[in-house]
């Protein structure tokens, strides 16, 4: 392939496209074939400036299989459109009722046509053979080799079957019939082999079925099934005649096989669609990553078809990836500029390149054309609110920045009236606060240049001169605004951002003093915006009275320069190579990922905006034919990839105010997290002297004094206060231990062995003396082979400790030092327990072949029953303090919670692979989670008081799904897969959708 192409100075794009190619066919016997016919396709679409034969035209050719599939296209026009019965009778007798290629004698496949078409088929077979869309070969390895070689044929490629279109329509038209006649051919052959003897004939319900067939199969038979069939027929006359004697009881035999053959058919039906619907379900899997809307709407086509588990769940996969949108189509392609939305949000202004600006309505309805803009290629028109029903457009140069030009229109919304031209006199900038519409006019040249602020009261009050700003009052001014109030020039100098009243009446006032070098922006009507390039942003406010200041925020690490919504809450901007949104919220965990919105599709020079409030985040995609729209209204986990954990666990907990997020960290250090804040500034970290190796369990004392920190070998008081840290368990040579616990007051801590060669004890200290005291733990008389020790711990009071490990879990009197049994097992068991309602969970983790459900057991009585639904390879599992929410985590990567007292549990799906640990909040708004995808995870708690989503019935999740999007799943049979994806019509933004976790 590369040799002929190089003696032509042409080479490939890349070595890879060569080997896909002839990965796709090697094991094929017509591969030289299906690579002539994909390398003479690439042929044509070659890069002639660059002399290549590049993957863009190998994906436009549908790669080596769409290069037969449009081959196979062309010679059905060179065969004719006449003979096309005769290429579909072919191409039915060579596809098995599974979909897959057959292999066919060439004489016993031209015996289904008559006499009088044989010859015509003869010749329309040998076109086919010819056009490679067949292969044919002698086979002399055959059962009758005898005979001689047997003259067969096929399909030359098992992929032709599911990419030539106009294949898979006939397969799908045949798909009923196929089977049965699969069924018979091969019948025909053993009653031939067996001298053709009654006894391998059709009888009975067997020959009505077919029967019933024949009359609806539009093909035709082999001369050797015609045999069959009238040897058949023959049969069945005969023990007709003697089946009238017995006409009762045949009656009755007859009504048992029909009931029979329904049964049969309607299964055949169910298996059919729940074929269709995974099929579905696999295109939804793979678009996830691309477009999460769209894998939504795949998998509600597959609940469509058929209502399976699998597709239940992965519908909560992605909506818990991102936010399903809603897509605004555009009557024609535009030139957009950032989306402008009303004060209120009841209205979206749109502008560009065109000669118009264009209104749409929160309920969908538009546009309303604003015409006569300017037409040109300095800038491009822009729209800015000066109230709900008021709206000013005119040129800009920067995108996001102020309109610049010699004049303004002033629009009245929503009729689109135009109430007033604004002339300037010459060109300035100009920007809108609350009813009222500002220019900033140049005076002077060089360093004489001074500014001119002038105002206009909207909708139609006369001009009014505000304000000058001389040469030496600009003096050392990097950036300026005029104060959306009309109160005087917000201007930057250097990092400070002060107030410049008016005509000189009272000193300047400073407002902010940001980290860098200060820049002003209007903001959202009566804001300004400071902000710099630290990242650093503050949003002030001008209405009737002083200027106030509303929020201060950070731009999140690795953020680039972003959109703030108008709380301050998020942050946006667009991701790599312009193809998604990225949106970060500025509480979410320090160093978290952004919630990343995606549609596939151009999205050349896209643009985005929030809705006020923060409700929305919509962004100009396809080709600027469409406005998309993201609701935001519900929180989404907050994900932190790469944490550094240690390397061999997870550990995390909440503190008792749920304020504090704790996590095991490299090294065998320990991090606090604040839950409520992304600064990074917030986080505390431990580091634990002597090389402690890695945490594996941290708790927090009750009064909020310390932490106390299990690791792999010594255990840890760290005191929040800064004292040095302190060891209250030593180090015991080969002994691992796996968790600690405190006493609610918080005066006693405990810890214990959990694997190793020594005596295996439990640890028991008081903090405030440091004391220290051991209990030897029960071990089996003859060794297990797997862990002997304990590895969970909860006080019940400060005298009484449950522990869970081998033999199941154990009660102590730690005033006496003795135990009690109150559950055994054979499995080594983990366990937590809540105090204040006396129970605790328990599930098993060593042997591999342990229970992996859950057990919940009243301590008070004694007395333990299965917990089921919440999963079946649970890893890990958390309580809340009161015993009243679960949370697991299992080895499938799926997080399960619920209450105790009864309801479906919700799934909280986002991880790869195990989840190693979870834990609810002690407020209960959250679940936090660690995997062996190295994620921390802080998941916004489901309202418990619903069903979750998954679990609604059929037609009512269904409608729920489709009020997401309106995206639909339609079925194209000219698509390779069958479905293709449709735009419903747009509901607009004022409902925003929800789903309940």
């Amino acid at each position: 392939m590369t040799e002929p192409a190089a003696r032509r100075l042409y080479g490939f794009e890349s070595g890879s496209m060569v080997d896909e190619m002839v990965g796709e066919v090697e094991a094929e016997r017509g591969a030289l074939p299906l690579l002539a016919f994909a390398v003479s396709r690439l042929w044509e679409l070659r890069d002639r400036e660059r002399r290549l034969l590049t993957r863009e035209a190998y994906e436009r050719i549908g790669g080596v299989v769409g290069a037969l599939a449009q081959h196979a296209e062309a010679t059905l026009e060179k065969v004719g459109r006449e003979r096309l019965p005769i290429v579909r009778e072919l191409f039915r007798n060579l596809v098995t009722a599974q979909g897959t290629r057959a292999v066919r004698d060439v004489d016993e496949l031209l015996s289904v046509f008559a006499d009088s078409q044989r010859e015509c088929a003869r010749e329309v077979l040998r076109a086919l053979i010819d056009a490679r869309l067949l292969t044919s070969f002698e086979d002399g390895a055959s059962e009758q080799a005898s005979a001689g070689a047997r003259h067969r044929v096929e399909i030359v490629h098992e992929s032709l079957l599911r990419a030539w279109p106009r294949l898979v329509r006939w397969q799908t038209q045949d798909a009923d019939a196929a089977q049965l006649r699969d069924q018979l051919r091969q019948a025909a052959r053993t009653w031939d082999e067996h001298e053709r003897t009654d006894d391998m004939l059709w009888a009975g319900s067997a020959f009505r079925e077919y029967a019933l067939w024949r009359e609806r199969y539009p093909g035709r038979l082999s001369e050797l099934e015609e045999a069959f069939a009238a040897a058949m027929t023959s049969l069945a006359t005969r023990r007709r005649r003697r089946r009238r004697v017995v006409l009762i009881s045949g009656f009755a035999v007859l009504l048992a096989v029909l009931a029979v053959v329904g049964t049969l058919w309607r299964r055949s039906v169910q298996e059919t669609r729940r074929a269709e619907a995974a099929k579905l379900l696999a295109l939804a899997q793979a678009r996830l990553v691309d477009d999460p809307t769209e894998a939504l709407v795949l998998t509600t086509a597959s609940l469509e078809v058929a209502d399976t588990r699998e597709a239940r769940e992965f519908v909560m996969r992605a909506l818990w990836t991102a936010p399903p949108a809603l897509e605004l189509q555009m009557d024609e392609k535009q030139e957009f500029v950032v989306p402008s939305f009303s004060p209120t949000g009841h209205h979206v202004a749109l502008g560009g390149y065109g000669p118009e600006v264009k209104v749409w309505s929160e309920d969908g309805q538009g546009p309303t054309r604003l015409g006569g803009q300017t037409i040109g290629t300095s800038g491009t028109n822009t729209a800015i609110w000066a109230a709900d029903d008021l709206l000013v457009t005119g040129r800009k140069i920067e995108v996001g920045g102020p309109g610049f030009d010699d004049h303004a229109q002033v629009w009245s919304i929503p009729d689109g009236k135009l109430m007033r031209r604004v002339d300037f006199g010459s060109s300035g900038y100009w920007t809108v606060g609350p009813r009222r519409l500002y220019t900033m006019l140049e005076q002077g040249e060089g360093p004489d240049t001074g500014f001119l602020l002038r105002s206009w009261r909207l909708p139609d009050d006369s001009e009014e001169l505000v304000d000058s700003l001389s040469a030496e009052e600009r003096a050392g001014v990097s950036d300026l605004v005029a104060a959306p109030d009309g109160s005087g020039w917000v201007v930057a100098r250097g990092s400070a951002v002060y107030l410049h009243p008016l005509a000189g009446k009272g000193p300047e006032r400073l407002l902010e003093v940001l980290e860098g070098r200060a820049s002003l922006a209007s903001f959202w009507g009566s804001g300004v915006l400071a902000f710099d390039e630290a990242g650093s942003a503050r949003l002030w406010s001008f209405g009737d009275g002083e200027p106030s200041r509303v929020w201060a925020i950070r731009r999140p690490a690795g953020a680039p320069a972003v959109h703030a919504d108008s709380d301050g809450r998020r942050v946006a901007g667009l991701g790599p190579n312009q193809q998604s949104v990225q949106v970060w919220e500025i509480d979410g965990l320090p160093g978290a990922r952004p919630l990343e919105l995606r549609r596939i599709g151009s999205w050349y020079d896209p643009d985005l905006a929030f809705h006020p409030g923060g409700a929305w985040c919509v962004a100009t995609t396809h080709q600027h034919q469409r406005l998309t729209f993201w609701p935001l209204a519900r929180p989404y986990p907050s994900v932190v990839q790469g944490y550094r954990f240690p390397r061999y666990r997870r550990a995390l907990t909440f503190s008792r105010d749920s304020r504090w997020l704790a996590t095991g960290w490299e090294d065998g250090g320990v991090r606090l997290v604040p839950v409520g804040g992304g600064d990074p500034n917030a986080v505390r970290e431990f580091r634990l002297p002597e090389s402690p190796g890695f945490c594996a369990d941290i708790r927090f004392d009750p009064s909020g004094r310390y932490l106390l920190v299990a690791s792999a070998g010594a255990t840890w008081l760290a005191p929040l206060d800064g004292e040095p840290c302190r060891v209250v368990v030593p180090d015991v040579d080969d002994e691992q231990r796996e968790e600690g616990a405190i006493s609610p007051s918080g005066a006693r801590v405990a810890s214990a062995s959990f694997h190793g060669p020594g005596a295996a004890e439990l640890y028991l200290v008081d903090v405030a003396t440091g004391a220290l005291q051991t209990f030897a733990l029960p071990r089996p008389e003859s060794p297990t082979g797997w862990a002997e020790g304990v590895v969970s711990l909860e006080f019940l009071d400060e005298q009484t400790l449950l522990t869970a490990g081998w033999g199941g879990l154990r009660k102590w009197d730690l005033t006496t030092g003795t135990q009690q049994l109150v559950m055994a097992s054979e499995a080594f068991l983990k366990m937590r327990a809540s105090r204040a309602a006396g129970i605790a969970v328990a599930w098993g983790i060593w042997p591999p072949d342990a229970p992996k459900g859950l057990e919940l057991l009243d301590l008070t009585t004694g007395i333990s029953r299965p917990l089921e639904g919440f999963g079946d390879d649970i890893e890990t599992a958390d309580l809340d303090p009161s015993g009243s929410v679960l949370a697991t985590g299992d080895r499938d990567g799926s997080i399960r919670v619920g209450r105790l007292d009864g309801g479906e549990t919700h799934l909280l799906l986002g991880h790869t692979g195990n989840v190693t640990r979870v834990v609810v909040s002690p407020d209960l708004n959250w679940v936090a989670s660690a995997g062996e995808d190295n994620t921390l995870r802080l998941w916004p708690m489901p309202d418990l008081s619903k069903p979750p989503l998954h679990t609604l019935p059929h037609g009512e999740l269904l409608a729920k799904l489709q009020s997401l999007t309106n995206l639909r799943a339609v079925r194209d049979p000219e698509s390779s897969t069958g479905w293709t994806i449709e735009l419903g019509p747009f509901p607009g933004w004022r409902d925003i959708p929800e789903w309940n976790p």
